[in-house]
């Protein structure tokens, strides 16, 4: 037997000389350094070097490991490690040494004991035969390719959004119908497109890493071979597959488009799989290096561009995400996300050290004391501030009452809104049917404006009604308000908002102080500068303070905001109003009086839309009322989205008519105030959805039940406004009769249900999506809800005499009762300015 000790700093250690033919036995105990790595003979992999094809001497062995090599013989040197038997084709001095890169010897520390006997029987290869043996390799390949699944998971989650969803069909549907031709249409289908095939690229040539770091390049030693080739293909290619089905779905006017995404899918398709081939040739023709570059450039190009996109993202997070678009933010984001996810993986894995379970943990610990989600925080620049001066309920009704006609012992007319919630599609329709309820009054000679007295408004509601407030201070014509206001409730805020979420706020979570923006400020800052482009006068009034829109003393009358948000500790409504309330008035609590200051109206907007997990729950501190109706001290809370509440607004309005009848002087008696609740919304009461599978139900009951009844609260105080409004029975219970309509309550709701558009001769099904972006469809679609009856098919398809372009919607008006309106084809262009114009023609009444 031979003995030696291998010290890790030698590049070659002698041990004994061999004859040719002789067979020996090896083993070895110890650890040694590598730098800042112990391990033992058998060395360690290193994920990061293989994939940026760094290698040692030995190139495909291990680091680390113990190597033996005959000294100055042909051949590659062979594995020892922990323990080997070799037969010698040659004679000659073995050496040993740890296999690390030639020049890498100087930072080594520690050595191992080998021990050398002649004889012994090469170990044959495990026998993995039959079921169990298929098992086995499934799960040792499980085993030795961690992050796959992640990879997997990713790419799944996407390809779901996309096919399933409306939101994701809504989303290609909206890059598909544009026109490439036009600015900024073009810039998003292109960046649609490269972002698509990036994700590709990352999810199959990451898998691919993965498998030849723990397998090699030798295909014919992969188990199973079948599983490892063609699951990193099916990972690369899935993201185009999901596109096509989603816009197969959901059809898009612009056909080619959708072809040339399918071309270059079946390009890069039949690259993954030729791509060996086309290696081959290139390596006898020379280019092996070149290959060899590109791979290591591609790893850098992931890793580096991922710090220079968290910096664009971070600086620039509403231009970001405006000019890619939300698909591309996210096909690019994810993208980014493998290498960085991948990389800590394979690195905790081939180190033994638990990397992602310890990121995480940090994280958690992290989030105990580390906040970016303050209500109003700008990571670079001071928040809004102001005073909170505001006119009581009191005096708000004495103001509206002194701006009507005929005196105050005239009888009044108080048109109350309520506008429910659902993202951007609520903003839009709010905006549309405000905008139309004002032009439409404007016909009959009727001040809408004037008799309009508050609007409660519940997440996306609020773009529409905010905006809807700002947009009249400036502009006094109908056509021009419209179309304005259109604008600003139709701009793109998925984009900043997916932005804020992949890039400096999932950065954040990692960082020890809050500096970075969060989701929220990137979603209030796109509504900013959707505002500042829309062409509105005043430019900066989402920037501004919130109580600049308020109704001000010895002005023209401006109506109540009131934007309902709910509290996360104790489930009750917080208002963000424009007046001041009591508790005995109103059972909410009143954010502006427990802030002490003011806010930006783009704040305001997002205190009624925090929904998870788009944008987060804000933090603040919260002076709440108790149950005999005095203001606490303030406790610290999270507000979340009024739609926890109530989606609608409307136990806001209710009690503010309770609180108006009861003023001391009568002055809002039903002999004298007349009240016509407007609910502007988008569930049917009436609607009914199937019940899940059981097996389905058994599992999600919990989560289906707790969302259903978000909204069942919603309907039932809508069915009760309804009946209310149109009973003449007096109700003994003081909060109900004051709503009753013998006290001169009535009611009407305006209602976007969903229909069937035509597209080719074929009719499909639509429904507009619950997003904080629209596709000119859903935008059209909108729109021409609002126009009834015998205006409703465009000039064109009139002169076509094609009716099959007026398909009908659902339109609920007057009282509840439901009437059926025909609306024509959306055109096929993306620019929704073309049904805009037909919406301010002003044929029909909303």
């Amino acid at each position: 037997m031979v003995e030696v000790v291998v010290p890790s700093d030698q590049r070659a250690v002698r041990v004994m000389p061999v004859a040719a033919g002789d067979t020996w036995s090896f083993s070895a105990s110890g650890q040694w350094t590598n730098g800042w790595i112990t391990c033992g003979p058998d060395g360690y992999r290193n994920f990061l070097m293989d994939a940026l094809q760094i290698e040692p001497r030995a190139k495909s062995e291990r680091w680390f490991r113990l190597m033996g090599e005959l000294e100055g013989q042909p051949g590659p040197p062979f594995p020892i490690g922990a323990g080997c038997t070799h037969t010698f084709a040659h004679g000659g001095e073995l050496v040993v040494f740890a296999n690390d890169s030639a020049n890498g010897y100087g930072n080594n520390h520690g050595e191992v004991t080998l021990k050398a006997e002649r004889g012994g029987v090469a170990p044959a290869p495990p026998a993995y035969v039959g079921w169990i043996g298929a098992w086995r390799r499934f799960v040792d390949a499980v085993n030795r390719t961690a992050g796959i699944p992640v990879i997997a998971a990713l790419v799944l989650g996407v390809s779901w959004i996309l096919v399933f969803m409306r939101q994701g069909q809504d989303l290609v549907r909206g890059i598909g119908e544009d026109n490439f031709w036009q600015f900024p249409s073009g810039l998003l289908q292109i960046a649609f497109a490269l972002g698509l095939l990036f994700l590709a690229l990352q999810a199959w040539s990451w898998s691919r890493l993965i498998v030849t770091s723990n397998y090699g390049f030798d295909r014919a030693l992969w188990r199973p071979r079948w599983l490892l080739e063609w699951t990193p293909r099916l990972l690369g290619v899935l993201p185009f597959a999901a596109t096509a089905i989603s816009l197969f779905r959901n059809p898009a006017s612009n056909a080619w488009f959708v072809a040339a995404l399918l071309a270059l899918a079946l390009v890069f398709f039949v690259f993954v799989i030729w791509r060996q081939d086309i290696r081959a040739r290139l390596v006898r023709r020379g280019g092996g290096e070149r290959i060899r570059y590109f791979q290591r450039n591609w790893v850098l190009v992931g890793l580096i561009g991922a710090a220079i996109a968290m910096a664009l993202a971070t600086i620039f997070p509403v231009t970001f995400g405006v000019w890619l678009g939300a698909p591309a933010v996210v096909f690019f984001g994810l993208g980014f996300i493998i290498p960085v996810v991948v990389v800590a993986i394979q690195m905790g894995t081939s180190l033994r050290i638990p990397v992602v379970g310890a990121i995480l943990v940090w994280a958690v610990l992290l989030g105990l004391w580390v906040d970016n989600h303050a209500v109003g925080r700008r990571a670079f620049a001071a928040s809004e501030a102001g005073p909170i001066d505001r006119l009581s309920l009191e005096q708000a009704y004495a103001m509206w009452a002194g701006a009507q006609p005929g005196g105050a012992q005239a009888k009044k007319t108080m048109v109350l809104i309520a506008s429910q919630g659902g993202a951007s599609r609520a903003g839009y329709w709010t905006a549309a049917a405000l905008a139309r309820l004002r032009e439409t009054a404007a016909a009959k000679g009727v001040d809408f404006d004037s008799h309009l007295f508050a609007i409660s408004s519940v997440s996306g509601g609020s773009v529409g009604s905010v905006g809807y407030a700002a947009m009249r201070l400036s502009i006094s014509d109908p056509q021009d308000l419209t179309l304005r206001l259109l604008r600003f409730a139709g701009d793109n805020g998925l984009g900043p908002a997916v932005t804020g979420m992949l890039y400096p706020d999932l950065l954040q979570r990692f960082l020890p102080v809050a500096f970075l923006p969060d989701r929220a400020e990137t979603l209030e800052r796109s509504w900013e500068d959707a505002w500042a482009s829309s062409g509105a006068p005043n430019g900066s009034a989402m920037r501004e303070p919130f109580l600049n829109l308020a109704p001000r003393p010895a002005e023209q009358w401006r109506p109540v905001l009131v934007v309902q948000g709910a509290s996360e500790n104790g489930g009750r409504r917080v208002l963000t109003s424009a007046f001041q309330f009591t508790c005995d008035q109103i059972d909410a609590d009143d954010f502006l009086a427990s802030q002490g200051h003011d806010i930006a109206a783009s704040t305001a907007i997002l205190n009624g839309a925090r929904f998870p997990w788009i944008s987060p729950g804000g933090t603040f501190s919260d002076k709440r009322c108790n149950a005999a109706g005095d203001v606490v001290a303030p406790v610290k809370d999270h507000i979340l989205d009024g739609g926890y509440f109530d989606n609608a607004g409307a136990e806001t309005l209710r009690e503010m008519v309770r609180a108006i009848r009861a003023l001391p002087d009568g002055s809002g008696a039903a002999d004298k105030l007349t009240v016509v609740f407007v609910l502007i919304g988008y569930r049917d009461p009436d609607a009914v959805k199937p019940t899940p599978a059981l097996a389905i139900n058994d599992v999600f009951a919990p989560f289906l039940g707790l969302y259903a009844s978000m909204g069942a609260h919603e309907t039932h105080l809508a069915r009760v406004m309804k009946l209310t409004g149109q009973t003449t029975v007096v109700d003994p219970n003081p909060y109900v009769s004051r709503m009753d309509g013998a006290n001169g309550v009535d009611y009407a709701a305006i209602v976007l249900c969903p229909g069937k558009i035509d597209f080719g001769g074929r009719m499909i099904d639509y429904d507009p999506p619950m997003d904080w972006t629209l596709s000119g469809e859903a935008k059209r679609y909108i729109e021409n809800s609002l126009i009834p009856g015998t205006g409703a098919c465009d000039a064109e398809g009139e002169r076509q005499g094609d009716r099959r372009r007026c398909q009908p919607a659902w339109r609920v008006s007057g009282r509840g009762r439901r009437s059926r309106a025909s609306r024509p084809r959306p055109r096929a262009s993306g620019n929704s300015s073309r049904t805009a114009s037909q919406l301010r023609s002003g044929r029909g009444a909303a």
